[in-house]
């Protein structure tokens, strides 16, 4: 048993690197196939999942402490993949309901493979620190996408699709799908910002969020503006009054004044603007 603990921390390390080319998935675009902005993402992330799901499963038999444990959280996400199972089963076309389509890559299939993820990743990422680094990735990965909807913003890049509207699509090409990735990343990035301790990191995050918001304006998404607005102002609200930290809280109040600036702004530029009044 002692020779097979020995191969715990290489088999982490490589399921760890693993998790970092899932959240990097957002970045392919496969021309060669079927739906290309949709296809190759979704089948790379099931891949690596599925290989992760072996190195996992043999961890697990090797050192039990990462094996999950039954929290709230895991047990209503199974509940809700048992409950979308049995929908599945009663639908008109249970076989579309588990596989799925090109267009999306939804159904049960990818369901499972979110579930796998989450158990994967819950387990084996055991501290703050390896949190942070994963969500530096992903960041990053974001951060690629901007500049490649930045490009498409000056004319430097094709959009995919509404060419008409000029609606950026990124890596994507949907504009919904986009403004809903960076919609996440966004508060993924003031999180990161935060909890920050250079200046220069927390500063060059602060940019980037500005970026994201820029795009996600100029996706021209507006549910995922209505989002962006009212999560920001219930986010800072929550951390000016609840954060254990005084900087953090001050931070957060000092969002809470630019959320409504920019709430201002917003709602007097969208008012006039084309989409909006179609």
């Amino acid at each position: 048993m002692l020779h097979y603990l020995e191969m715990a921390p290489l088999i982490k390390k490589l399921i760890v690197i693993g998790l970092s080319l899932i959240v990097l998935t957002p970045l392919i675009v496969t021309s060669s196939l079927f739906m290309p902005f949709v296809t190759g993402k979704s089948f790379a992330f099931r891949i690596l999942i599925e290989l992760l799901a072996g190195g996992w499963l043999i961890l697990i038999l090797i050192d039990r402490r990462y094996r999950p444990r039954p929290t709230n959280l895991l047990i209503g996400l199974v509940i809700f993949v048992i409950s979308i199972t049995v929908s599945n089963l009663l639908g008109l076309d249970p076989t579309r309901s588990f596989a799925g389509n090109f267009s999306r890559m939804e159904g049960w299939n990818t369901l499972i493979h979110l579930l796998l993820f989450f158990l994967i990743a819950s387990s084996i990422l055991k501290t703050k620190a390896e949190w942070l680094r994963l969500f530096a990735v992903e960041i990053s990965g974001s951060a690629v996408i901007c500049l490649v909807a930045l490009g498409q913003l000056f004319g430097l890049i094709p959009i995919y699709r509404d060419i008409t509207e000029g609606r950026l699509d990124g890596t994507f090409g949907n504009a919904g799908f986009l403004a809903s990735y960076l919609l996440l990343n966004f508060f993924l990035t003031l999180f990161l910002m935060i909890q920050s301790k250079r200046k220069s990191i927390s500063w060059s995050y602060g940019v980037l969020a500005i970026i994201q918001v820029m795009i996600i304006y100029f996706s021209a998404t507006r549910s995922a503006l209505i989002g962006l607005i009212f999560g920001g102002a219930m986010t800072t609200v929550l951390l000016s009054f609840l954060a254990q930290s005084q900087r953090t809280r001050k931070l957060a109040r000092r969002c809470l004044i630019i959320t409504a600036l920019v709430l201002i702004v917003t709602v007097n530029l969208v008012r006039y603007s084309e989409w909006a009044k179609r």
